[in-house]
């Protein structure tokens, strides 16, 4: 949303399209950040507060995923370019 920080935004999103709570997230819990020009990609780690995690109004299924899983996707070249940036300095350390 307009003018919304991204703290907010993390919140917002992760209520209306999966309908969990998690603890706000501060500064540490940035986990990539990258400036695209336009506007700033920003991943949090966030911490789970409540709730259960279900397909919001805009959302048609849900998956989880294993790090493993995760890992061989992005060795596969199956997750967003950024995401897989964001991913790999989370689960790899670099």
């Amino acid at each position: 949303e307009d003018g919304e920080c991204p703290e907010f935004a993390l919140i917002r999103e992760l209520s209306e399209e999966v309908k969990i709570n998690v603890i706000p997230p501060t500064e540490m819990d940035v986990i990539f950040e990258k400036d695209l020009g336009n506007h700033i990609f920003k991943v949090f780690k966030a911490r789970y507060h409540s709730g259960e995690i279900c397909a919001g109004e805009e959302i048609e299924w849900i998956k989880l995923f294993s790090i493993e899983e995760i890992k061989a996707m992005i060795i596969g070249n199956q997750i967003l370019p950024k995401h897989a940036m964001a991913l790999t300095k989370y689960i790899f350390g670099f």
